[in-house]
Parts: C-alpha cells; structure tokens; sequence
C-alpha cells in the first residue's frame, strides 16, 4: 500500500506515473510545517521536502459595495480579511448576469470570465484587479448609450464574484450595478468660500450607500445627504485657494 507522510500523518497516496505521486493533504489543527514523505509496503523513503499549514482565510468585508454598468473607473476590488498568505495564492472568478425582465431564467444574460490572479497586499488585503469587460457594454448596442442610465432595465444586474485558492473555495459574494449617476442641476450655484453652505444636486439615479459623495473640484463636501434617487444634499467644504 502506498501512503503520503505529513509529518506523522498519513494519507493514501495514488501512483500518477513514474515520477510523481498524487495525495489528498490532510486536516492539520495547527499552524506548522512537516516534512513530506512516501511510505511504501511499510517503508518511509527518506524526505527533504517539506509542507505548510496555514489558517484558513477569513473575509471581512470587499469594497466597493457597487460597480457602474459603464465606463468602470475602479482600478481594483479590495478583498478585507485575516490569513492571507503569500504563498497561498488567491483567484478571483466573475459572473456578469443581467435578468431578464420575464424572469426567465433561460433569458437572462450571463458572461462568466477567465479567472484572475488577486494582488497579494499583506495578510489582511488582496485585491482583485479590475478588467474592462466587468461593465455591461457588451450586452447592450454599442452606439446608444441610454441604457446605462436606465435603472428599470439594469435592476438586478449584479457581479457574482467567488474567492478560491487553486483548489479550495474561500467566499462568494454579489455586487450589484448600478445605472450611471447623471447630475442636472444644482442650488445655489455660488457660496461663500468660508464653506459650510447646503448646495441641493439634483440629478438622476443617485443611491444611498456609504461611498456616496460630493466633490468640489478635488475637495470632497464635508457633508453628505442623501434624500431620494432623484436628490442629494452637500455641505461646502472650506475653500482656500
């Protein structure tokens, strides 16, 4: 009978060719690493390779908590958790889908891509790098453009992002699009430089999340409220140029 050593584990090993063995790694309830053997009718080869456990990967929370349906400005998503481990790398796998709006399952748009290797940070961070194909151009005519805008028609479109190492699934999670923010008018149109004045922006499809914000130029509003889809509410922040 053939086995594979963990330190003083062992785990049926199946003979792949001449010059490899295949083995399941066992559960280990510690952190450590173990030299790596063969046993073979009772006899252990002698090893100089060795094999590390590490704690599973926690996650957190990823940001952001949305993604634009068009023209994807995001750079990366950030992965926050505990364990990551740079020897253990991290794959990140996404599901673009739009529903239809019959709610049939065999209408609704789906695009699963290649998956993508995420950006070892420390052991609390990883990022998944964003591609350009993660907006929802493609499912949509290339010439016009109001669909982007449109937020009964995206209602539901969301990313299905999944977490795994190269064979071990980590997380799942869903981030939704959303229809593209258009701003319309604002009042008043003129404040004080001292800052602290309320401006309403009126617009479209503005939504209530925490990232939501107002910038002034390349200041961001001290304050910022949101009041309905169509309304927000900024503060001025202090201007000093």
């Amino acid at each position: 009978t053939l086995y594979c050593m963990f330190g003083e584990v062992e785990v049926i090993g199946v003979l792949a060719d001449d010059m490899t063995v295949s083995c399941v790694a066992p559960a280990y309830g510690i952190e450590a690493t173990v030299v790596v053997g063969i046993k073979f009718n009772g006899k252990l080869s002698e090893s100089r390779a060795s094999f590390g456990f590490v704690p599973e990967p926690i996650i957190d929370f990823i940001s952001p908590e949305s993604l634009p349906s068009i023209d994807i400005s995001t750079v990366s998503i950030d992965v926050h958790g505990s364990n990551f481990d740079s020897r253990v790398p991290v794959f990140c796998h996404f599901q673009r889908i739009l529903p239809s709006k019959d709610d049939s399952m065999q209408n609704r748009r789906v695009a699963n891509e290649e998956p993508v290797k995420a950006i070892y940070l420390n052991n609390s961070l990883v990022q998944c790098p964003v591609q350009s194909w993660l907006t929802l151009q493609d499912f949509f005519s290339l010439q016009n453009q109001d669909w982007a805008k449109n937020a009964t028609l995206l209602e539901g479109a969301i990313l299905e992002m999944s977490l795994t190492t190269e064979q071990d699934w980590i997380h799942s999670h869903t981030i939704p699009y959303l229809p593209s923010e258009t701003v319309i008018s604002l009042f008043p149109r003129c404040a004080p430089r001292s800052g602290g004045t309320k401006i309403r922006v009126t617009g479209e499809n503005f939504a209530e999340r925490d990232s939501l914000a107002c910038r002034f130029g390349s200041m961001n509003a001290e304050l910022v409220r949101f009041i309905s889809s169509k309304e927000i509410e900024c503060t001025t922040p202090q201007f000093n140029h």
